[in-house]
């Protein structure tokens, strides 16, 4: 203040000079934080992106080999010397009606030979489909005779 109770020019300068500082230093931490929480974010989304890749890529495979082990499985059910010449004999009688398939021996056989083992490893039941995506055996009537599985 000078002696007339005002203010200069220069003290007012420096007062703003002296406030500035701080505050333009505070903006560069601010603006330097903002940076590094950027630079942290996409390193992490990165990390994350890798790792549920190898977890998906994990399951695929998993998937793919306990399909394979199913279908090795089945089909040495299939193939058992009894089963085959069942499932043979139903594609004998494919072309008769849906009602002539359900009461057949054949299917009956095969009923009582797979059905524990639906019953044991978790399955929902089986079928035999022709070349015509017939279902000509199951393990329940209802779907004896349908082209869909569902």
């Amino acid at each position: 203040m000078n002696k007339f109770g005002s203010t200069s020019l220069y003290e007012t300068r420096n007062f703003f000079r002296l406030n500035t500082y701080p505050l333009v230093t505070l903006m560069l931490l601010a603006l330097l934080g903002w940076f590094g929480l950027e630079k942290i974010e996409r390193v992490e989304k990165d990390r994350l992106a890798d790792e549920l890749t190898l977890i998906l890529n994990t399951n695929v495979t998993a998937t793919k080999r306990w399909i394979e082990y199913r279908k090795s499985e089945v089909s040495g059910w299939a193939n058992y010397e009894d089963s085959h010449q069942e499932i043979l004999d139903l594609i004998a009688l494919a072309t008769r009606d849906k009602s002539v398939l359900s009461r057949s021996s054949e299917l009956a056989k095969l009923r009582k030979r797979f059905d524990p083992v639906c019953k044991k490893h978790g399955f929902l039941g089986f079928v035999v489909i022709d070349k015509s995506g017939i279902q000509i055996g199951a393990l329940y009537d209802e779907t004896v005779g349908q082209s869909d599985l569902i």
